[in-house]
């Protein structure tokens, strides 16, 4: 089954927490197909980092970047990058 895992960052996220969210993703027992991740306008350089470090590890990782419109337009960016039917957050 392919299936892709979307989740969005924004500025005020804390890199540790989304470095625990990927880390989620990578150590499943199903592995996702692909993971979008969709930037809700700039965010700082830690952030971009721990991205960074997780597209070298998991290589299905894709960046959206999406002005700062919210969440709601952040998922709809992501779901519309999604190469799959089924979409997990």
């Amino acid at each position: 089954m392919k299936f892709s895992v979307l989740m969005a960052v924004y500025h005020a996220d804390a890199p540790n927490f989304v470095r625990a969210a990927l880390q989620s993703i990578k150590s499943q027992t199903l592995q996702a197909s692909e993971v979008i991740v969709v930037q809700d306008g700039s965010i700082s350089n830690e952030l971009i980092a721990v991205i960074d470090e997780f597209k070298k590890l998991i290589p299905l990782v894709h960046l959206v970047i999406n002005e700062n419109n919210g969440l709601g337009w952040a998922l709809k960016k992501g779901i519309e990058a999604s190469s799959y039917d089924w979409v997990l957050r």
